[in-house]
């Protein structure tokens, strides 16, 4: 559960075979499903989600889209759209525009927009993963804002 006053997450999420989950996400995905889930869970998370997936496969981006309505189920809320990215077309065709459009949307998030001077001092530093034992996350830091962390939602 998140106990913070308000947390913001990042998910990419992909789509192996027909459908099913990559095998490090299985811990997460179980935490999410449980059905004993209070319905309010997640409602101090704001979150975007990028799915990937090849539409050769009849269950295209199938974890993206069960995430995305889970997080929601529970009470998160969507700060930017969410994409879904077919590797059989090329990835890039909805990954280039997602990331170009998350940025400002995280700046939105964090910098509000009537002191949009510090929007332009964003800065974003991808996990380090040199540590495979360290949870992804995804540093953002501005003139405003010392270093957050984005994801922490298991213990």
């Amino acid at each position: 559960m998140i106990n913070d006053e308000s947390s913001i997450a990042v998910f990419v999420v992909s789509t192996t075979g027909d459908g099913d989950p990559p095998d490090t996400v299985s811990k997460f995905r179980r935490r999410l499903k449980r059905k004993t889930n209070p319905p309010d869970m997640l409602i101090n998370l704001r979150f975007a989600l990028l799915g990937l997936g090849d539409s050769n496969y009849s269950n295209f981006c199938n974890m993206g889209k069960i995430f995305n309505q889970r997080l929601l189920e529970l009470g998160a809320k969507s700060f930017y759209e969410a994409g879904f990215a077919d590797d059989g077309v090329g990835l890039e065709l909805v990954v280039e525009p997602w990331i170009e459009g998350l940025i400002p949307a995280l700046a939105d998030v964090f910098v509000p927009t009537s002191n949009s001077e510090h929007s332009e001092v964003l800065h974003i530093d991808p996990p380090d993963h040199e540590n495979t034992d360290q949870q992804d996350t995804l540093n953002i830091s501005s003139a405003s804002i010392e270093e957050l962390n984005i994801l922490n939602l298991m213990p």
